[in-house]
């Protein structure tokens, strides 16, 4: 048995989830396939030779490791690492959060995506009287990402996948709302793999 899941607010054919909007993590059926098919299309690998996007991050990442602590926690250096591949992977620019000096500065993008997701699961678990489950934090997390994401399109618009997914998608919170989840599935289920083998 399945049903619709959608977290907003207002009627249930309403306000998306205020996390990820109308994109392919609240969508199913038809539109759900459509947005597949659109995210799948600007990963093919034949677009995306040039790995040379990667070597800031993990050249950053590496000199973190070796900078002669004794114990480091690998795991918020993974997630980071993560974000500064997808944004410079996707959008041509990338975060630069691994080249804070000590790399243990908050990240306000990564604060505000784990607050938002530790509301959301808490949402889930209510499924149909989800809206008890609401908070200050968890509106403001929205709106942190939702400026974030927004910044990062303005800024990259005639790059690649920004350009691509608008030409199909010109609505700006569909376009805002495909953004999120890709740089939600590109940092944390890479971040959770490195972290897990390590």
């Amino acid at each position: 048995m399945t049903f619709p899941i959608d977290f907003g607010i207002g009627p249930r054919r309403g306000i998306a989830l205020p996390m990820f909007g109308d994109g392919i993590f609240t969508q199913e059926g038809a539109d759900w396939k459509h947005s597949r098919d659109l995210l799948r299309l600007q990963m093919q690998r034949k677009s995306h030779g040039d790995l040379e996007s990667f070597r800031v991050p993990v050249d950053d990442l590496i000199r973190l490791i070796g900078d002669g602590r004794p114990t480091i926690d690998l795991q918020p250096l993974f997630f980071r690492l993560t974000l500064e591949t997808t944004t410079s992977f996707l959008f041509g620019e990338s975060t630069r959060r691994l080249s804070d000096t000590n790399g243990a500065g908050e990240d306000p993008f990564a604060s505000a995506l784990d607050t938002a997701q530790r509301w959301v699961i808490k949402r889930l678990r209510f499924a149909a009287v989800y809206w008890l489950v609401d908070s200050w934090k968890f509106r403001q997390a929205c709106r942190d990402i939702r400026a974030f994401v927004d910044q990062i399109i303005e800024r990259s618009e005639t790059h690649r996948f920004p350009h691509s997914v608008a030409q199909v998608t010109p609505d700006r919170s569909a376009l805002r709302a495909h953004t999120v989840s890709i740089l939600v599935a590109g940092r944390d289920t890479t971040a959770s793999l490195l972290s897990w083998t390590w």
